[in-house]
């Protein structure tokens, strides 16, 4: 006997009823700006747990502000994919939310409408939106509410065109490197360049160093947008976020084996190899032979999920990888016996 369980996307509609921007002086430009929401009139849509041909005695599961974690999304009815990241559920009805890099004030360019109605809905892996239950049962749907001066499809297609450009998880990630950080500026680099991060959290080029190329951790894709401080990259892999919502299988130090009897502290640049002892999950010393290395961390809340590469590593390798000089030749070959090379995880 198969059964229904609550699905993975959802939209509820609901409205917010009161909102303040929470002011933050230590934050640089493009960063989130914040605010304190309070919502209620929840309109949710039903279930059943284990529907049958008749659809008698069944259990039915109402979807609502409990269903709402950290990490879900409120759009609003501006259009143009206004939408905020929830980053704390304070408790049923109170939210901080976040407009990441600006984006919501960029596109309106004035005051962010946060409040009245709004969508509550879920992104997948992929940093995709997932529209499910639209219809949000017989209660009255955002989409009707919206239609009289907006249209629903437009709106739709305007988040979903939102999450394809500022992909986040997959497409590139952005980062503030002013000149002085110990590190080139983030104007100073080149597109295409290769880059690693070191023990400090500086993003440094691969090219011309032993340790960067075995750490090369994506490629330059932009820069000084939307100034000479900024640049993005394109992940060797797939970039997570543990501060935007909660990952469980994000690493932590208790499935690391540890060092001198301590949990290892992960800090920027901490490689995790796949343990082949007995013992835990991973170990940050790369193993004698068949190394896999799986992430590499950004600060202990971000990490790109590499998913190691057996061949090139230890010293056994046959395969040399390019890596992006920036200079003439641009690329250059990468010696086997020094890299552990990684994966392409894929992303949109």
């Amino acid at each position: 006997m198969s059964y229904l369980y609550p699905p993975p996307q959802f939209a509820l509609h609901c409205q917010i009823t009161s909102s303040n921007r929470i002011e933050r002086t230590d934050i640089p430009v493009n960063s989130p700006v914040f605010y304190s929401i309070t919502v209620d009139n929840p309109v949710g849509y039903t279930y059943l747990t284990n529907p049958n041909s008749n659809f008698q005695g069944q259990d039915e599961v109402q979807v609502g502000l409990d269903d709402v974690k950290i990490g879900d999304w409120i759009g609003t009815q501006d259009g143009q994919g206004v939408a905020f990241l929830i980053v704390e559920k304070i408790d049923l009805n109170e939210y901080t939310i976040a407009d990441i890099d600006g984006w919501c004030l960029r596109v309106k360019g004035g005051p962010i409408y946060t409040q009245g109605d709004v969508c509550i809905f879920r992104v997948n892996e992929d940093s995709i939106p997932m529209f499910g239950n639209l219809s949000l049962g017989s209660g009255a749907s955002f989409f009707s509410i919206v239609s009289g001066s907006y249209d629903p499809l437009q709106w739709v297609a305007d988040m979903v065109g939102r999450f394809a450009f500022r992909n986040s998880k997959s497409q590139y990630v952005t980062v503030y490197q002013p000149l002085g950080k110990g590190g080139p500026a983030a104007n100073l680099f080149v597109l295409g360049e290769s880059i690693y991060i070191d023990e400090n959290g500086v993003f440094q080029k691969s090219a011309g160093s032993a340790l960067g190329v075995s750490d090369t951790i994506g490629i330059v894709t932009s820069k000084s947008i939307p100034s000479d401080d900024w640049f993005s990259f394109r992940p060797s892999g797939k970039y997570f976020d543990k501060s935007r919502g909660p990952d469980d299988f994000f690493p932590t130090p208790e499935i690391i084996e540890q060092v001198g009897e301590e949990n290892v502290t992960l800090i920027a640049g901490t490689k995790l190899y796949i343990n082949p002892n007995s013992g835990r999950q991973y170990t940050t010393v790369p193993p004698n032979s068949n190394p896999y290395a799986t992430w590499i961390m950004i600060d202990e809340n971000r990490a790109i999920y590499i998913a190691g590469s057996g061949g090139g590593g230890g010293g056994g390798g046959t395969t040399a990888v390019q890596v992006f000089d920036g200079g003439d030749p641009y690329w250059v070959s990468a010696p086997p016996t020094t890299i552990w090379p990684v994966l392409d995880c894929g992303g949109i």
